[in-house]
């Protein structure tokens, strides 16, 4: 589900290309810091940082794709209602 708007559908596919990128950074120092020799504590370091910054902002289009679903339904579940209700 994504937004119905022009500009909500570029602000959409905007922040999910950047939490693309940041699933795509977190991986990669995460394949870096398991195959680095030298420092690799802070390596390591690196790496629980990146996930801990990044991690929560990549499942945001998940979260508002899941909201937007959900208020789509009770929005046509109320639709229904108030169309069965006048018809009575």
């Amino acid at each position: 589900m994504i937004p119905k708007s022009t500009v909500g559908r570029w602000f959409y596919a905007a922040v999910s290309v950047v939490c693309l990128l940041l699933l795509g950074f977190c991986i990669v120092v995460t394949i870096w810091a398991s195959t680095i020799e030298d420092g690799w504590i802070s390596a390591g370091v690196a790496m629980i940082l990146t996930w801990l910054i990044c991690g929560p902002l990549i499942p945001i289009p998940l979260a508002w794709s899941l909201g937007l679903l959900i208020a789509r339904r009770r929005a046509q579940k109320h639709g229904a209602d108030s169309a069965i209700g006048s018809t009575r």
